[in-house]
């Protein structure tokens, strides 16, 4: 009953480390992101295998308990793990290119209405600066300028 445990456990790893991959493809183009990630991963991954091993044979350590893990990971490997993982990288890729479309949209919405409100003048561009008689008080203001620093 333990050596199925391991193996179930072997399978529930590998399922997560496929999930995992699939997540940093999406979102994580960085190889240092993903080495971080991976030695997260096997850092959990580790404490989980030892809290079981704890947890359900008084902390003995026994090789079939490996054994089993690596059997679970690799018949999960030759089954579903590829299929699943491929699938949870679909489903994300999906998700995302959604995501990206819509701030696209909704960007476009904002940006056309700003055109909208500057095309019936309620907004103007460069309130300030677009008066003729600011622009000459600036250059007579540069004059005076360069006179007090000849003196």
């Amino acid at each position: 009953m333990l050596f199925g445990l391991s193996v179930g456990m072997g399978a529930a790893l590998y399922l997560c480390y496929e999930l995992l991959a699939a997540l940093r493809k999406v979102f994580f183009r960085h190889k240092a992101v993903w080495n971080a990630l991976d030695v997260l991963y096997w850092i959990g991954a580790g404490f989980f295998v030892f809290y079981m091993v704890y947890r359900f044979n008084q902390g003995i350590l026994r090789s079939f308990l490996f054994l089993g893990n690596f059997l679970g990971a690799w018949i999960c490997s030759r089954t579903a793990g590829r299929l699943l993982g491929r699938l949870i990288g679909r489903l994300l890729e999906i998700c995302v290119f959604h995501i990206k479309n819509m701030t696209k949209r909704l960007l476009f919405f904002l940006g056309r209405c700003n055109i909208l409100m500057y095309s019936l003048r309620i907004l103007h561009k460069k309130q300030f600066f677009g008066n003729k008689r600011v622009r000459q008080g600036e250059k007579v203001k540069k004059k005076k300028d360069k006179k007090e620093n000849k003196e």
